[in-house]
């Protein structure tokens, strides 16, 4: 059920993972999202877990990737055009890649989901919350991850660190504020699968970080030896 402010009960309602584990890693550009989703990637297959890393957009095959250049790196379209193509490629990706994946029981690891959608396209871009969240049910089956991490860090520092800008970077230090604000209120309205972890300190705490609250989430029957 969608509230008057737009944000749903999360609590209710929505279709977790079956099977499998489905991690995404969030964050403003610059937060070392790819950074650290790849190293819990690489830290979950050495504990002997089936693990998938993927991202959006652009996984989920050539039209997926097709969309990812032209979201990035095309030309400017209206804001809607954007958010449509972004659900289109997210429709590709829960088809092709994700569903797939947790229906064997592997544990999926995603660079940016729903959430960045929703904070870069809803509170940074203001389109309605509630269109957001009816787009994500109609795309992937109201498909939710288990366990959302999310890499916080101002973002003037954020923008130090960025070498390759896009699309969505160009657009200002007051769109980038918005943006970090939404993923903030995000993680506050889906307290139960939202870990926040400061990105501002040395890679390896922040790993480490990542890694605890990946750990808390591992099922039990999966775990063995493991994180030890």
């Amino acid at each position: 059920m969608i509230s008057s402010t737009g944000i749903p009960d999360v609590q209710q309602n929505m279709i977790h993972a079956p099977g499998g584990l489905f991690i995404t890693v969030e964050g403003a550009d610059g937060t070392g999202k790819t950074t650290h989703a790849g190293l819990l990637a690489d830290r979950l297959r050495k504990e002997g877990r089936d693990t998938i890393l993927t991202r959006e957009p652009g996984g989920g095959g050539a039209v997926a990737s097709a969309l990812r250049e032209l979201l990035l790196h095309g030309d400017d379209m209206a804001d809607r055009t954007e958010l449509l193509l972004f659900f289109a490629a997210r429709s590709e990706h829960v088809a092709h890649v994700i569903r797939p994946a947790i229906n064997s029981g592997s544990i999926v690891v995603c660079d940016r989901y729903t959430d960045s959608t929703l904070a870069y396209q809803g509170y940074g871009l203001n389109i309605p919350l509630e269109m957001i969240y009816r787009l994500h049910e109609i795309a992937t089956g109201d498909l939710w991850p288990d366990l959302t991490i999310l890499l916080d860090l101002d973002p003037a520092e954020s923008a130090d660190r960025l070498h390759d800008h896009n699309r969505m970077e160009g657009r200002g230090m007051e769109f980038q504020h918005r943006v970090r604000n939404g993923f903030l209120s995000l993680a506050e309205t889906a307290a139960d699968r939202y870990v926040i972890v400061p990105s501002s300190g040395p890679m390896e705490e922040v790993h480490a970080a990542v890694w605890d609250a990946v750990r808390a989430r591992l099922p039990l029957q999966q775990t063995g030896c493991a994180g030890s």
